[in-house]
């Protein structure tokens, strides 16, 4: 062994010795853990690549009367190491360290500052066989189904191109032994859970009681060695589901480094299973056999019959004989199947209308960015609920139909996300309708409570709000008085209020038709009076005699058209959507516009526009007195922009 005081003489000796003995080609050998097994005892079989150069392929057979299961991912070690630690040259923790100084060599940028001697050498050795190849390990699990000869067929490696088959291995199979040391159990903490309700599954190894000492430790139960246990098949399961995959699972529970712990199926991580109690009450504890305790979160999807197979475990047990002696003896062991009841709360005639589906405590907290504000002014409410699981996938309440947030404010829901693994958080706008509102209400949610076995309802508190009336308030327009028959003009003046920016859509369609008809009327008139005239001997009909309207005469009074508003430029805005990009009935949102443009094939900018110009309204609306422009100009903005929106796509737009 490499000691403290001489750690490479031997090294060298070794690498010496066995550079030569290394073979050019690959080798491939298999080997068991076990020659003797029980039924349900699982059985490790190793298949070794020795000296291969690149990752080999291994393919295992089909088992008849077993089941096979890879362990965890191959493993590897430099050849040359394998060799020497096969020569017992190496301490426990030698190999690996003499492992990573091989792989190593290639780019060692000093050498010889770990030993000159050392370096000479393998710096002579570089092209050796043995300094370029790997070791592979892969471990499998074979379990057998039943008594007799267990006989695993070949497995099928290919490495470095070549391809071989390993030797069969012959396992003989014992019908499980009766044994009083070791028992198994599975249990729920609920036995009528709820849907959407979190469960444990509890797995429980049940070992014989006893004061026991071994190497110099006191047990309070006999001591159990490479205990192997193997869960039902949560995976497939009715009804219920694993809060996270099993392998993320182990990966968690994984035992310190240096330290002893459980197998679980076929993971080579072992895990940490948990002590009964100590002290406290002693209630459900086995008085004959002490519990050590796998416990696996689940979440209930539907009611109705639970199932879930036998679990197994197998190892070994101390069992002492009298004067601090004792032997090992091997134990397989099945619990009963599991079957309970989950209860669907959809179903109960007590369910309110509203209940979110969340099933244990709750908590609900709500926060606003600002609580000081003029009336119309936008803010972020923020609702976040706590709780186990079951809140992960709850839907955001839906305030905007709840009439103590509707009668004082604009809601509407921006974003839902779940938040520190088991939490949910909605995000809403709001906007305070007038300066009455003095508080953001509470967030109620209903909940169901497995303890009280009733619906129940959480909420936050309400939130304080400042708000000041609008600045600038638009008054509502007057209705217009009744007309008044008016003298003629002494001369033609245009109608007041009759401009560019106050007409209609319709007023200036109706108008351009017009102009267009009667500018084609004139031409056609023009042409045909010009055709006659060049005829020969043709005869100019008279000019038909049209009365002359004197220039002063006014012309007839058309009525005035309203002057526009911030409300009617949004209608005309949400009319055009709603007629040429088919958005559904209803009020428009800014960002329901833009979306809506966008999938119409609107350029980016545009769109934006053009819930900016909504936004604008509805600001105008709320908060007057943050709007700078005039009605009529946002009118005018609005005509270019649906102008433009419809010049771009006239093969979209319908």
């Amino acid at each position: 062994m490499i000691g403290r005081h001489s750690p490479w003489p031997l090294a060298i000796i070794g690498i010496v010795a066995l550079t030569a003995q290394v073979e050019a080609a690959s080798k491939v050998t298999i080997q068991a853990d076990r020659k003797e097994a029980q039924v349900g005892q699982p059985v490790l079989v190793t298949v070794r690549v020795r000296g291969a150069k690149d990752t080999p392929t291994v393919k295992p057979p089909t088992v008849k009367e077993a089941q096979i299961d890879p362990v965890g991912q191959p493993t590897s070690i430099p050849t040359l190491v394998a060799d020497l630690q096969g020569q017992g040259v190496f301490h426990a923790n030698g190999a690996q360290h003499i492992a990573n100084l091989v792989r190593g060599l290639g780019q060692m940028p000093n050498a010889g500052a770990i030993d000159p001697d050392l370096a000479k050498l393998l710096g002579a050795q570089m092209g050796a066989a043995g300094l370029n190849t790997n070791d592979y390990f892969f471990t499998y699990q074979v379990t057998p189904d039943r008594s007799g000869p267990l006989v695993v067929p070949a497995f099928s490696v290919t490495a470095d191109g070549q391809s071989s088959l390993t030797p069969t291995v012959t396992v003989n199979v014992s019908e499980a032994r009766q044994q009083s040391w070791v028992q198994m159990r599975l249990s729920v903490s609920d036995p009528t859970p709820n849907v959407g309700e979190e469960v444990q599954l509890y797995v429980d190894l049940l070992i014989q009681r006893g004061q026991v000492s071994y190497a110099g430790k006191p047990y309070a139960y006999l001591p159990v060695s490479k205990v192997w246990l193997n869960v039902p098949g949560l995976d497939r399961a009715r009804g219920v589901e694993m809060q996270q995959p099993l392998d993320q699972f182990v990966q968690q529970h994984a035992i310190e480094p240096g330290h002893h712990g459980f197998r679980v199926n076929n993971y080579p991580i072992e895990v940490k299973l948990e002590h009964e109690p100590a002290d406290g009450p002693k209630v459900g504890l086995d008085p004959v056999l002490y519990r050590r305790r796998l416990t696996i979160p689940l979440r209930v999807r539907q009611g109705g019959e639970v199932k879930l197979a036998a679990a197994h475990a197998a190892g070994e047990v101390w069992v002492p004989a009298g004067q601090n002696k004792g032997q090992w003896e091997p134990f397989v062991v099945a619990s009963e199947p599991l079957t309970f009841t989950a209860i669907d709360l959809h179903g109960r005639a007590d369910r309110p209308a509203d209940f979110s589906g969340v099933v244990g405590d709750l908590r609900v907290i709500a926060e606003a960015s600002q609580t000081d504000m003029p009336a119309g002014t936008p803010f972020t409410l923020t609702v976040r609920l706590e709780g186990n699981s079951s809140v992960a996938s709850v839907a955001a309440p839906d305030l905007a139909s709840r009439p103590e947030f509707n009668k004082n404010f604009r809601v509407r829901l921006d974003d839902t996300r779940t938040v520190a693994g088991k939490g949910r958080q909605f995000t809403y706008t709001l906007r305070p309708l007038n300066a009455d509102v003095t508080e953001v209400p509470s967030v109620a949610v209903s909940y169901f409570d497995p303890k009280r076995n009733q619906f129940a309802t959480a909420q936050s508190g309400p939130i304080p709000l400042h708000v000041t009336p609008g600045q600038n308030a638009t008054p509502d327009v007057p209705a217009a008085p009744p007309a008044q028959a008016a003298a003629p003009p002494t001369e033609a003046t245009p109608e007041p209020g009759w401009t560019f920016d106050t007409l209609t859509w319709i007023e200036i369609g109706m108008a351009g038709a017009l102009a267009v008809g009667a500018a084609a009327w004139g031409v056609r008139r023009l042409r045909r009076h010009r055709k006659v005239a060049a005829q020969p001997g043709s005869v100019q009909p008279a000019p038909l005699a049209v009365p002359v309207r004197p220039a002063l005469v006014a012309p007839k009074r058309l009525p005035s058209a309203p002057a526009p508003t911030f409300a009617s430029v949004a209608q005309s805005l949400q009319d055009f959507l709603r007629r040429h990009f088919h958005c559904p009935p209803g009020e428009v949102t800014p960002h329901d516009a833009e979306e809506c443009l966008r999938r119409g094939g609107v350029s980016e900018g545009l769109a934006r526009s053009f819930a900016a110009a909504l936004d604008t309204c509805e600001t105008a609306k709320f908060a007057p007195g943050m709007v700078n422009t005039s009605p009529s100009d946002l009118a005018n903005y609005a005509r270019q922009l649906m102008d433009r929106i419809m010049a771009g796509l006239p093969e979209v737009v319908v």
